[in-house]
This record gives structure tokens, C-alpha cells and sequence, in this order.
């Protein structure tokens, strides 16, 4: 495994976590390469897509701004250069699990949709 080059990656991803558009194209000219020799590389090198190898470091940025700051999710979102939030919830009561999910335009801190589901604990696979 090309350990410079996974660290190049992170690193350049970090660089641009503002950026909601930063992709593989964008990743391919900063390193001089034409998108499809980016693309063979970061599969051999990883074993996954330039996509999936951004979206694992904006968790990873996330999880850590979200352990180490008091930002709010809404100056999280900017932070990452993601549009929009999804927040969940999961609490137990005796038998039941109540889910709560909502998605939360983060541009604008304006709620999209919401939902809540009450489960018997027993019957969630």
C-alpha cells in the first residue's frame, strides 16, 4: 500500500472539506493525472472509490468536530461542505424503541422532512 499517496488523499480532502463539489476530477488535476488514472489508482491503492474514500474522511472530520467543539450541526455542515444534515435519535422505552430522524438543510437551519416510528424492540431486524 502506497501510504504517501493515502496520506496525500486525506490530507488534499481536508484541505477541501468546504468544498461540496470537490471530487474526483478535482482530486485528478491537483495531483496532475487524468480523472480515469486517478480513479485506477485510489482502487488499487485503497480498495474503494475517490467517493467513498471522501466520504469516509468527512465522517472522520466530523466525528471529530463534533467530539471537540461546540459547533452547532449547522456550522458542522459549512465546516464539511455538505449541504444537508441528517440527524437521528434512538430511545428505549420498556418494549419499544422510538426512532426520530429529521433532514435539516444546513445552508439555511431549516428543517426539510421529519418522521418518528415507535417499534416493538422485538420485531426490528
Amino acid at each position: 500500500m502506497d501510504k504517501s499517496f493515502i496520506d496525500n488523499l486525506h490530507e488534499t480532502v481536508v484541505n477541501h472539506l468546504t468544498d461540496e463539489n470537490f471530487g474526483a476530477c478535482n482530486f485528478a488535476s491537483l495531483l496532475d493525472l487524468s480523472t480515469s488514472q486517478t480513479l485506477r489508482k485510489v482502487k488499487v491503492t485503497t480498495g474503494k472509490s475517490v467517493n467513498q474514500c471522501i466520504r469516509e474522511v468527512k465522517l472522520e472530520e466530523s466525528e471529530k468536530l463534533i467530539k471537540e467543539t461546540e459547533f452547532t450541526s449547522a456550522e458542522i455542515a459549512k465546516e464539511l461542505g455538505v449541504s444537508y444534515i441528517l440527524e437521528a435519535s434512538v430511545q428505549k422505552d420498556n418494549n419499544e424503541v422510538r426512532i426520530s430522524t429529521q433532514l435539516i438543510d444546513a445552508k439555511n437551519d431549516k428543517h426539510i422532512w421529519a418522521t418518528d416510528a415507535l417499534e416493538d424492540k422485538y420485531g426490528l431486524q
